[in-house]
C-alpha cells in the first residue's frame, strides 16, 4: 500500500529525505525553467547545485538581484546584430513592459505602490515574502550571478516607486567584467575574481538612495535642463 501511494505521487508516508529531494528537484525546475533559463538549451548549469545543498540556507541568497543580473546581461547580449535568441527571466521583462507601456496592453500607467494604496483587495493577497529585502529596491550597487556582474542604478527608477527623481549619478563602468563568460575558466573562483564588487554589494545598506515620496512627480526645472543636455529630447517631440 505504501509503494502504491508513492507511485501515485502521494506524500503521506514520504520520509524527510524524500521531501528534501523533491524540494530540490522543484527548485531546480524553477531555476532552469523560469528564473534563469538558458536560451540555448533546456538544461540547468551545475553551478546552482551547491546552492541547494542546504535548503535552510537557500533563503539567505539574494535571488532577485541574481535574476536581474542575468536578465540585464541577456538584454545587453541581445542588442548585438548577430544575436538570434534571448534568455533570462523574460516574464519579468514582459510584465514591466506591459505595466509601463500602455500601448502594449490595456493597463493603467501608475507607480508600483499606487495599486497597493488604492486597491486594498490587491494588497491583501500579496504575500509578505514579496516585501522581504525591499530596501534593495532602490540602491546603487552591483548585482552578481557567478560570472555575471551588472550595475543596478536604483536612482534611475525612483519614479516607479512614487518618489521624486533627482539628477542620477553617472553610470558605473564595470569594464571587461561585463563581457566575462565561463568558457575556459573551469578553475576560476568567482568569489575571488569579483571580490571588489562583492565588497561593494556587502555594503549595500550604505548605498540606499534618498527616497522622497510625492504625489507631484513632475520633473524640476533643474532636472529638465540636465535631461535636455544629456538625454534625447527629440523623443519628446523636439
Amino acid at each position: 500500500m505504501e509503494e502504491e501511494e508513492r507511485e501515485g505521487g502521494g506524500t503521506v508516508n514520504a520520509t524527510e529525505v524524500e521531501l528534501m529531494c523533491t524540494a530540490r528537484a522543484y527548485i531546480m525546475h524553477i531555476i532552469g525553467g523560469v528564473l534563469m533559463p538558458n536560451a540555448n538549451n533546456n538544461r540547468v548549469h551545475l553551478q546552482y547545485l551547491p546552492l541547494l545543498a542546504d535548503l535552510h540556507n537557500v533563503r539567505s541568497y539574494s535571488w532577485g538581484s541574481a535574476v536581474l543580473a542575468m536578465l540585464n546581461c541577456e538584454l545587453c547580449r541581445t542588442t548585438k546584430p548577430v544575436a538570434v535568441d534571448i534568455g533570462g527571466y523574460l516574464l519579468l521583462l514582459q510584465s514591466w513592459a506591459f505595466y509601463w507601456m500602455p500601448f502594449l496592453a490595456s493597463v493603467s500607467h501608475q507607480p508600483y505602490v499606487c495599486p497597493l494604496i488604492n486597491r486594498p483587495e490587491i494588497a491583501a493577497i500579496i504575500p509578505s515574502s514579496a516585501y522581504v529585502d525591499s530596501q534593495l529596491w532602490c540602491i546603487n550597487a552591483p548585482i552578481i550571478n557567478f560570472n555575471v556582474v551588472e550595475w543596478y542604478h536604483g536612482d534611475r527608477v525612483l519614479r516607479q516607486f512614487s518618489c521624486i527623481k533627482y539628477i542620477p549619478n553617472p553610470p558605473m563602468q564595470v569594464g571587461k567584467v561585463h563581457s566575462f563568460n565561463k568558457r575556459g575558466k573551469h578553475g576560476s573562483h568567482w568569489g575571488v575574481v569579483h571580490q571588489k564588487y562583492i565588497t561593494v554589494w556587502d555594503n549595500q545598506m550604505a548605498r540606499r538612495l534618498q527616497m522622497d515620496m510625492s504625489s507631484y512627480l513632475q520633473p524640476s526645472l533643474k532636472y529638465i535642463q540636465w535631461y535636455s543636455s544629456m538625454g534625447k529630447p527629440y523623443l519628446l517631440g523636439g
